[in-house]
Formats: structure tokens, C-alpha cells, sequence
């Protein structure tokens, strides 16, 4: 288990700790701005990783040692960190209409799926999650709802 820690320390803190450095820049923006300055960048941890991701995917789906250390040092701060910017969404109208906790989980499941499972997009879809155009495409897409005005429900 420790070896397997070190992997996931030195990687997945690397986007933890780039939010914790920015968000703090951001503090004059309105939410929307700071959701497009800072959520690319933090979304690219997980393309950049991609076998890592997909670890961290596998170990989230069971309830294991490895997913309690992993909800405890990865998922819980980067959602402490994230939680008063989604809040702020929400009270700028944004989000989708959808509360904070979907909308920012939906689009961290969103990234753990895509960026985790580049090989099998490849094969099904031939498409290349690890070209930065690709990349910056899907990423595009899954703060689209983060960022969107009003209710998605009619």
C-alpha cells in the first residue's frame, strides 16, 4: 500500500495543489470567470495521468483501505477547496440549475471516465483523448453545465 500512495502523492496532488495556488488569485472574479480560469487546468491533471486516473476510478467504485485513503487525502480536500466556488455558482444563477454537489461531481465523473478510459475511446470512437485539441474539447464540454445559465429542466 505505501508504494501504491507514493504513486498516487506524487501525481493527483499536483492539481490539488495548483487550485489551492490559484484560487486565491481569482478572488475579485465572479464565479464564471474563476470556473474558466482555474477548472481547465484541474481537469488537465486527469488527462495528463490517464493510467492514474483510471486507478483512482477502479479504487472509488469499491470500498476498500485504498478508496477511504484516497476519498480522505484526494477527494475531500479538492472538494473543500472547490465547494464555496460551486456555491457561488449557484448563487450567480449558474450550475444548470443543478445543486453544487451534482454539478461538481458530475463533472469529476465525467473526467475520471473519459480521461481514464483513453484506450477504449481510441478503440471504439478512434479518437485521440491524449491530443491536446481532444483534450481541450472534452474539457470544454464538462464545464459547459458548470457554467450554464438558468435551469436545464423546462
Amino acid at each position: 500500500m505505501a508504494l501504491w500512495r507514493q504513486v498516487i502523492e506524487t501525481f493527483e496532488h499536483e492539481g490539488e495543489r495548483r487550485l489551492a495556488e490559484r484560487l486565491p488569485l481569482c478572488g475579485e472574479l465572479e464565479a464564471v470567470d474563476t470556473a474558466l480560469a482555474i477548472l481547465p487546468d484541474f481537469l488537465r491533471s486527469f488527462a495528463a495521468q490517464p493510467q492514474l486516473t483510471r486507478l483512482m476510478l477502479q479504487e472509488f467504485s469499491v470500498t476498500s483501505e485504498r478508496s477511504a485513503w484516497l476519498r480522505e487525502h484526494f477527494a475531500e480536500p479538492v472538494w473543500i477547496l472547490l465547494k464555496p466556488l460551486f456555491e457561488r455558482l449557484r448563487d450567480e444563477g449558474r450550475l444548470g440549475g443543478a445543486a453544487p454537489d451534482i454539478a461538481y461531481f458530475s463533472m469529476i465523473g465525467w473526467a475520471l471516465i473519459t480521461f481514464g478510459n483513453a484506450d477504449l475511446i481510441h478503440q471504439v470512437a478512434q479518437g485521440d483523448p491524449t491530443s491536446p485539441q481532444w483534450r481541450d474539447q472534452a474539457i470544454d464540454y464538462m464545464i459547459g453545465p458548470v457554467v450554464a445559465s438558468g435551469s436545464r429542466r423546462s
